[in-house]
């Protein structure tokens, strides 16, 4: 993944740790973390300032397509191939429950403003 200054175009960091495309990504509200969905079946957590890959969380069995953080950016959803939604501990990186039920791929997964 490549990070952008979007006023000057200016390449700030590249983020490597993806094995596969990458499908989505959330930015925290406090612009602190940036938070990746990919192919290659995993949700990338990284630090904006550095680039330093913080946690990778494993889970899903099939391509990441969609991710967001929740409004207090504690927690964080994903959406897959797979047919699951997944949420999880942004701290810790724990799984913390999985969502299933989808007859189909999840294009898009997001959280109501007051993090439900």
């Amino acid at each position: 993944m490549r990070l952008w200054n979007a006023t000057t175009g200016a390449l700030l960091k590249t983020l490597e740790g993806h094995t596969n495309a990458v499908y989505s990504v959330s930015i925290s509200r406090d612009s602190k973390y940036i938070l990746s969905g990919s192919g290659d079946q995993t949700l990338r957590l990284w630090e904006a300032a550095t680039g330093a890959l913080l946690q990778t969380l494993e889970g899903h069995s099939s391509n990441v397509l969609s991710v967001a953080f929740s409004r207090d950016d504690k927690k964080a959803v994903s959406g897959s191939v797979d047919r699951t939604v997944r949420l999880w501990n942004v701290a810790t990186g724990v799984l913390v429950q999985t969502l299933e039920g989808h007859t189909d791929w999840v294009y898009s997964v997001s959280f109501l403003s007051d993090s439900n």
